[in-house]
Parts: C-alpha cells; sequence; structure tokens
C-alpha cells in the first residue's frame, strides 16, 4: 500500500510525463500511442493518490473515534468506585492517546518540509528508491549564501588572509560582485599542491547561478602602493638592477631597488615612479641614451 508522499510523488510524475508527451505529440514527435498509454498512467496514479488519502484520513477518523470513546469509559467508570476498573479505562485511554498521535504523525509526515528555505542544486533519488547511505538525495541550496572556491598555490597562500576583499566577475553575465575570504585549507591538495579558499560573495542575485564559472581578484589593502614591473624587464650588472624607460626618443638607464617576486611580476621599492614607461620585451640589445623602434608583434 503507497504511502500518502509516495502516491503524491509518483502522480506528480505520471503528470509531468504526461504534459511532456502531450506536447511531443501535438508536435508529431510522439505518437498517440505513447500519449495513451502516458494518460492511461496518470489516471492509475491519480486512483492510487485518491485511495492513499482515504486511508490516511480513515486511519485519522477511527483513532479519534476510539480516542472519544476511551475517554467516555473513563468518566463512565470514574463514577464506579472501582480501583480495578478505573485503572483499566485508563490504560485504554493512554492506548487510544498514542494511537491517536501515531495516527497524527504518520499524516504529518506525509509531506516533507525542508529546514531552511532555499533551491534544489542536486536531486539522488527517484520514486520506489531507498535513500543512498553515501550522498544526500535531496542538495538544497541556500541563493543568500553563494561561496566561490578558488585554488591558491603555496607561494601566493601567505599573502591572503581570512577577511581580505575580493571581487568575483562572471564572464557569461558581465556582472561582478564584491566577496570575503571567509576560509583558507590549513593543508594543500595531495595531487595538485594548491590550496583551498573559500571566497563568500556579499550580496548575490537571481543573475549569479550556482556552478558558474567565475574570476577571483583578490585585494590585499597592504599592497596599494605597490609598483610592479615584469620580471623580464629587470636587469642586473655588477650586483646592480636596473631598467630601461622610454625618454623622449631616446632609452634611459634607471637603477632600481626590487623587493619580492609576485608571479611574473617583482617590486620595485625605489628608483622608477608609477607613470614612467617601462621597455619589457626585446631588451636584449637596447643601450642607454640611444634611439628605439617600437614593433607590434602579432
Amino acid at each position: 500500500m503507497l504511502t500518502q508522499l509516495a502516491a503524491q510523488t509518483a502522480y506528480n510524475d505520471a503528470k509531468a510525463n504526461y504534459n511532456r508527451t502531450n506536447t511531443l505529440c501535438q508536435a508529431d514527435a510522439a505518437t498517440k500511442v505513447t500519449l495513451d498509454d502516458a494518460k492511461s498512467k496518470l489516471n492509475t496514479a491519480a486512483a492510487a493518490l485518491d485511495i492513499a488519502n482515504s486511508n490516511a484520513e480513515t486511519r485519522l477518523k477511527n483513532a479519534k473515534v476510539s480516542f472519544a470513546a476511551a475517554s467516555e469509559n473513563t468518566s463512565i467508570t470514574n463514577a464506579i468506585i472501582n480501583p480495578d476498573n478505573i485503572a483499566s479505562a485508563k490504560s485504554q485511554m493512554d492506548s487510544a492517546k498514542a494511537e491517536l498521535d501515531l495516527a497524527k504523525h504518520a499524516l504529518d509526515n506525509a509531506t516533507i518540509t525542508a529546514p531552511i528555505a532555499g533551491k534544489i542544486s542536486a536531486k539522488n533519488i527517484s520514486v520506489g528508491e531507498l535513500s543512498p547511505t553515501q550522498t544526500p538525495s535531496i542538495v538544497l541550496e541556500n541563493p543568500n549564501s553563494i561561496n566561490v572556491l578558488i585554488k591558491v598555490t603555496e607561494t601566493n597562500i601567505n599573502d591572503i588572509t581570512v577577511g581580505m576583499s575580493a571581487t568575483i566577475s562572471v564572464p557569461s553575465t558581465g556582472l561582478s560582485y564584491d566577496g570575503t575570504i571567509s576560509t583558507i585549507s590549513p593543508s594543500a591538495d595531495q595531487k595538485t599542491g594548491m590550496f583551498d579558499v573559500k571566497v563568500a560573495v556579499n550580496a548575490s542575485d537571481d543573475n549569479l547561478k550556482l556552478g558558474v564559472v567565475t574570476n577571483v581578484l583578490l585585494i590585499n589593502p597592504n599592497e596599494n602602493n605597490t609598483l610592479l614591473v615584469p620580471k623580464e624587464s629587470v636587469f642586473e650588472e655588477d650586483g646592480t638592477s636596473y631598467v630601461y624607460v622610454i625618454n623622449g626618443d631616446v632609452l634611459a638607464k634607471h637603477t632600481v631597488t626590487v623587493g619580492t617576486s609576485k608571479n611574473q611580476y617583482v617590486e620595485i621599492k625605489d628608483g622608477l615612479s608609477e607613470d614612467e614607461q617601462v621597455v619589457a620585451y626585446g631588451s636584449s640589445n637596447m643601450k642607454y641614451n640611444v634611439k628605439f623602434n617600437i614593433v607590434k608583434s602579432n
């Protein structure tokens, strides 16, 4: 005998199948035989749902009648000064009350209610199947609490902290969102050697879908004034670092003080201002105070 929940689920699936088949049939993408079969299954599911609802209501009604009868019997017995009769009637009333509570509980459990509001992102169970033990039956995501997972190399993991600001951009929509680093994995992944970092989106909207590809820019407030240049543009001679900059129509050689490396860039602490143009490529034959020619590469 189907429970109310199973019967309701089967009816919903049969109705969805009939509607889909009817649409295909109208578009000559399905045969009338297929449509008739879907209609027959829908009728069968509807009948089963009616029976399940009727059985649940009948059980609840019978439990209420038994409880009322037991309560009345207790009242009558209380008028008779007989401890044994009173105890027996009390036991019958307690038993009927327990049956009534079970019937109410079964009826309440006919509908499963999620503990939180959200959207279903994964469904790993179908009608008639047992709930899986290794994976959740339903995955419910809170659209107001979206996180972005990024991978960070070991050379950069010490430069980021929980609470650091981030900008999350979505290439597919062109939209950007503010975010904050919420958690940093204490250990690297054994396969990739990278650290998992979770960035919480501060305020999302319906345009930000779960599972989309994003680009994340981390903002370090301690490096707002850091000047970086490509590593290829820095030369060293006799222990002194220098770069070539454009000075009118000739090249000028500037001695610089370098700091830490940031991926393919190096920090310039002194000897260069942010408005100067540094020659980054094609610098193997450059010389001080000679004219230059900029050539576009393919």
